[in-house]
């Protein structure tokens, strides 16, 4: 076994270090920063290396998935399309693949993993419509920049068994070579409680307060720097926030880092020394014309009361290596096993995952996937059951899709899941398709259509809905509709539920710097109940 090991560990890096080229891309992160029925809107600390027509990803445990087209842009931000049937909601990160300059990388406040309603989507200011003209060049990376927001946000479900009233605040400051110098600091915390209910667990610091990034950066030099407190490495995402000191260094076209520290607690996501971890990655890649190539290579040990608990290799790759294909893989090896206090050298693969994507035409394309990681846990998510138990059933397996474009104003989509696994306890068929429509006849009304069939075995579902919004008020506003209709099977009693949703949101630009949103969605549950929720947020930038 220990010969295997080593055999594998050897092909691995030769895999990697046989990438070599001229120059190192990064891994430039971005968040969404508005949303409407056709567009994504992405913010960068800036688009320097990012082009008309680039691919844009989603990270799910390190795994690079395409989502989104850039269509425009600007010195800071892109405005998008979507490549997928993927929901975006405001703050979710958002990666480019783009050259490793010569100074170092800009970093955007790092989002935690949370799910935010419609309610939470803002448009952005009058003043800061995207296009080509405002793109006068890249900011000076020594030049101080600071931007933070606060927010302050309702959420009410009124149901025949229960109300619920909840309230959430949320700081995000992001600071960029404070007073020019080499020091820069993110954050991004959140307070959360149950009105009327004081005494609940729910209510008590350690669940109610989460901070999601806490840390200070420093830039010894162009290609040298040093982080300390809570965090997500991007080229480290696979694992989470960790909190102590990251480490990273360029030497050519290579890229070496480590890091030292802890998990955060499974539980409350707060500090917790006794999960101790450490590591180190490298990496390798290129970009030349439509081109590109980055392979990561990393170890990382973890404890668990100062035992060991897992060691594992990380492996990922990304590349466009002819024309219009694009392929992402990306997994992990765990080296060591103790159950039952007998330890053991293992080599096992786990958190398998691996796509294509080729494009045919502007018109046509064609995508292929499998997933095989563990589900990921939202310590927030404000996603209805319905939605919750779609997406939790229909995320690993296999994936086929088409989508096409055939006029200016219509893309149309479809894509079929299946999950297996050989006691087919837990296998699933998934299918979805969609219609967007950018404007109906001479009216700015967009729209999409979208069906999607599920079935497990304790449920199937077929859903039906159409989705409408409108940009009013000079672009300061925008208000959307949406109806749904599920129908529902549920357990080995072939139980059967029928559900109607019907959806309002209003998002508006009350001045300069603030926002409001308004979200109803109402779901009439046949027999059962009738359930309201209403968000509100209120949305202050500095």
């Amino acid at each position: 076994m220990m010969k295997s090991y080593w055999t594998y560990l050897l092909f691995l890096l030769g895999w990697v270090t046989n990438s070599s080229a001229q120059q190192v891309p990064a891994r430039i992160q971005g968040t969404v920063s508005f949303v409407s029925s056709r567009n994504v809107y992405v913010k960068f600390a800036t688009t320097e290396g990012i082009s008309i027509n680039d691919t844009l990803f989603l990270d799910n445990n390190g795994a690079l998935r395409p989502a989104l087209q850039v269509e425009n842009k600007s010195s800071t931000s892109t405005v998008c399309k979507p490549l997928t049937e993927q929901t975006f909601s405001i703050g979710t990160p958002i990666w480019a693949l783009a050259p490793i300059v010569t100074q170092p990388q800009i970093p955007t406040p790092t989002t935690p993993p949370v799910e935010r309603p419609v309610s939470e989507q803002t448009p952005p200011a009058a003043g800061n419509v995207l296009t080509p003209s405002e793109d006068a060049g890249p900011a000076s990376r020594t030049k101080s920049k600071i931007s933070a927001r606060l927010s302050v946000a309702s959420y009410s479900n009124f149901a025949d068994f229960k109300d619920l009233h909840r309230m959430r605040y949320a700081w995000n400051l992001s600071g960029q070579n404070i007073g020019g110098s080499k020091f820069s600091i993110e954050n991004y915390i959140t307070y959360r409680h149950t009105l009327n209910e004081p005494g609940s667990p729910q209510n008590s610091l350690a669940q109610a307060l989460k901070v999601y990034a806490f840390s200070v950066r420093y830039d010894i030099d162009s290609t040298t720097s040093l982080s300390l407190g809570r965090r997500i490495n991007p080229r480290m995402s696979n694992i989470g926030a960790i909190d102590g000191l990251q480490a990273e260094k360029r030497m050519g076209r290579m890229l070496l880092g480590a890091v030292v520290g802890s998990r955060p607690d499974f539980v409350n996501y707060g500090l917790n020394l006794n999960l101790l971890e450490a590591g180190a990655y490298l990496g390798w890649g290129s970009k030349q014309g439509g081109r590109y190539h980055q392979s990561t290579l990393g170890f990382m040990e973890q404890l668990n009361g100062f035992r060991a608990d897992r060691r594992f290799l990380y492996l990922q790759h990304s590349s466009r290596p002819i024309g219009q294909l694009s392929i992402f893989t990306s997994m992990e090896a765990d080296l060591f096993e103790n159950i039952n206090e007998v330890k053991k050298n293992v080599l096992r693969l786990t958190n398998v995952f691996a796509s294509l994507r080729y494009r045919f035409s502007k018109k046509l394309e064609l995508s292929l996937s499998y997933d095989a990681r563990r589900n990921i846990i939202y310590y927030e998510t404000y996603k209805n059951i319905l939605d919750q138990l779609v997406e939790d059933e229909s995320r690993q397996g296999v994936r086929v899709g088409i989508s096409s474009q055939p006029f200016k104003t219509l893309s149309v989509g479809f894509n079929a899941g299946y999950r297996f696994q050989q006691s087919n306890i837990n296998s699933s068929a998934n299918y979805n398709a969609y219609i967007n429509l950018s404007k109906i006849g001479s009216l700015p009304i967009r729209t999409s259509l979208t069906a999607n069939y599920l079935k497990t075995n304790y449920l199937e579902s077929r859903i039906v809905g159409v989705r409408s919004s409108m940009r009013v008020l000079k672009n300061k506003a925008e208000i959307e509709v949406s109806y749904r209709n599920a129908h529902l099977r549920l357990g080995t009693l072939a139980t059967q539920r029928q559900q109607n949703i019907l959806g309002l949101s209003i998002s508006a630009n009350l001045m300069q710097h603030l926002s409001l949103s308004l979200f109803y969605e109402g779901t009439l549950d046949e027999p059962s109940q009738t359930v309201h929720r209403f968000n509100t947020r209120f949305m202050y930038r500095f």
